[in-house]
């Protein structure tokens, strides 16, 4: 493994660390890149919105904004979708993948607990969310592709 080297007069020289330090080292940077949930990620989202029940409708070019910290999601500047400070599901909760993440208001079971809910997922690597809200009589449903703020 070549960590840092320095140049003299003969040509330029490798210094190698030791074999426990290596694995030590890998061991640090795998453990810091693990972390599935970030400290706090704020996204701006474009995408359609539209209700699952009569009367239907859709809009397109909606944006939402989308803040993810200490283990919740927090939806706002759209009027149609809403949902403040909801709990992020465990890893894999219903099979989803781990560059996913779930959420719903009623919990983690996948069973809805109450009429009204707002559940979703937001997939970290594609930047893609879907958001399903009904907390009113019509229901609505939206598609968004992120774009990281911060």
């Amino acid at each position: 493994m070549r960590i840092s080297g320095r140049c003299d007069g003969d040509g330029f020289r490798v210094r190698r660390f030791p074999p426990r330090f290596q694995v030590v080292l890998v061991l640090v940077l795998l453990l810091a890149g693990c972390s599935k949930e970030p400290d706090e990620l704020v996204l701006r989202c474009e995408g359609s919105v539209g209700s699952f029940r009569s009367p239907l409708w859709t809009k397109d070019g909606e944006l939402i904004a989308t803040h993810v910290k200490n283990g919740a999601i927090t939806f706002s500047g759209n009027g149609f979708l809403l949902g403040e400070k909801i709990k992020l599901c465990p890893e894999g909760t219903l099979g989803i993948s781990s560059d996913t993440f779930y959420f719903d208001s009623s919990g983690s079971s996948g069973m809805s607990k109450t009429e009204t809910r707002q559940y979703g997922t937001l997939n970290i690597i594609l930047m893609q969310l879907d958001l399903t809200n009904t907390t009113d009589r019509i229901g609505v449903r939206g598609h968004f592709n992120c774009t990281k703020i911060s």
